[in-house]
């Protein structure tokens, strides 16, 4: 801690030079947009390239999130650092706490970031780390319910479930035994049960971030929802979120959750109506959000440093949000951008219904946690799930295992 608030008094002493008056200065931005969504990112920085001569901005793919931080992490184990790098939500603070990244908030025109939506400052901001803001807010995204529309039709099922009871009353109705499942569920997708639990009252992690908080009675009732899917043979167990949309697009199951941008990669492979609708809650909304955010690493040189945070203020400005979100479906992370007239009209098209359902979640959205050591403690979640909904095991008995385990985990990341 100590390391860290030296640190910001450092940046906030320091006076960012102009870059060099020899060329523009060169910097690199590791990313994990793959297909399209690399596409879409090119067309972005080619137009910040072509907007101005002072600095060159080489973006390179890098794989996908833990790809991208193993590859950074062999950098800085040999000395080399990129100048940025899009890093997902909860992998920050690893390397905030290692001491890697530097802080932003000398950096922050506050009339800008009081601009982002509050749920992507709370996000941005880990108050487990000094409270300090050590990323900004790019791509970011939250989930929706995906449904057969044709199916619900001849199920005779009117609207989408609002709650999960309701949820899994549909799931009933569209089920056909040794056809269809209701609903699917994959056992990648943390966020999702993140979202249950809360939105059953309960709470995932403890405010200091050394607690799993999984085996409160509210937490409990939101993994019992899981498990009586499962168990009534109406909900289909899926490993990940690309097993789920082959079944989904080949009507094998009528329903499921994935991210808003999941909208771009379903639509070309299905033939039958495709709707979007709120995610279910259990006593009240909420919605977690997730994606990935930028990051400016600390020992680059003062003018890379200052031609990398230029890059990351024209990146987040509302006309390049209402571009980038327009492009491949990612919320903007500027309120200011929904009204940008690129971007509004899109929010009220047939043919991109999971915008305007994203944006809606917003007032109900909460960022995901990102303690120290909860990267490790999914993986101890995700075994946890196979376990209940794969193996039928009893949801108290191993929560209660995976709660000690996470524990342990936690306390020893907050010590490091």
């Amino acid at each position: 801690m100590k390391r860290i608030v030296l640190l910001v008094a450092a940046v906030f002493a320091a006076t960012m030079p102009a870059a060099s008056a020899a060329g523009p200065v060169d910097i690199t931005f590791l990313h994990a947009m793959p297909g399209p969504l690399g596409q879409a990112l090119k067309q972005i920085v080619d137009g910040f390239n072509a907007t101005q001569q002072e600095v060159r901005v080489r973006a390179e793919f890098a794989g996908n999130y833990d790809q991208l931080l193993q590859k950074t992490m062999a950098q800085l184990a040999a000395g080399q650092r990129p100048d940025l790098a899009q890093l997902e939500v909860s992998l920050v603070p690893r390397l905030a706490a290692g001491g890697h990244l530097l802080p932003l908030n000398p950096l922050l025109n506050m009339g800008n970031w009081q601009d982002f939506w509050p749920v992507f400052r709370r996000q941005a901001t880990l108050a487990s780390i000094g409270g300090t803001v050590w990323s900004i807010p790019f791509n970011n995204s939250d989930p929706v319910l995906y449904y057969n529309r044709s199916m619900f039709d001849e199920a005779r099922i009117a609207t989408p479930p609002a709650t999960w009871d309701a949820l899994l009353e549909a799931a009933r109705g569209l089920t056909q035994p040794g056809r269809v499942t209701g609903l699917g569920l994959i056992l990648s997708d943390i966020w999702i049960l993140e979202g249950t639990i809360w939105s059953a009252g309960g709470e995932v992690l403890s405010d200091d971030g050394q607690h799993l908080l999984l085996d409160s009675p509210e937490a409990l009732r939101a993994v019992d929802y899981w498990a009586r899917a499962v168990r009534e043979g109406t909900a289909r167990v899926y490993p990940d979120i690309q097993s789920w949309q082959a079944d989904f697009a080949a009507g094998r199951v009528a329903m499921g959750f994935g991210s808003i941008v999941s909208w771009r990669f379903l639509q070309p492979q299905i033939r039958f109506p495709l709707s979007v609708a709120r995610m279910p809650y259990i006593s009240r909304p909420a919605v977690p959000v997730g994606g990935a955010n930028l990051a400016i690493f600390k020992d680059i040189a003062a003018d890379q440093r200052q031609a990398t945070w230029q890059f990351v203020e024209w990146l987040t400005e509302p006309a390049q949000q209402a571009r980038w979100a327009g492009l491949t479906g990612y919320l903007p992370v500027r309120r200011s951008a929904t009204t940008n007239p690129q971007y509004a009209p899109l929010l009220n098209l047939p043919a991109t219904p999971s915008l305007k359902v994203g944006i809606d979640q917003l007032p109900f959205a909460r960022p995901r946690p990102t303690a120290p050591g909860y990267v490790q403690v999914q993986v101890e979640m995700r075994n946890m799930l196979e376990q209940i909904l794969l193996q039928g095991a009893d949801p108290r008995g191993v929560v209660r295992q995976t709660v000690e385990r996470a524990n342990r985990i936690l306390a020893e990341e907050a010590t490091r």
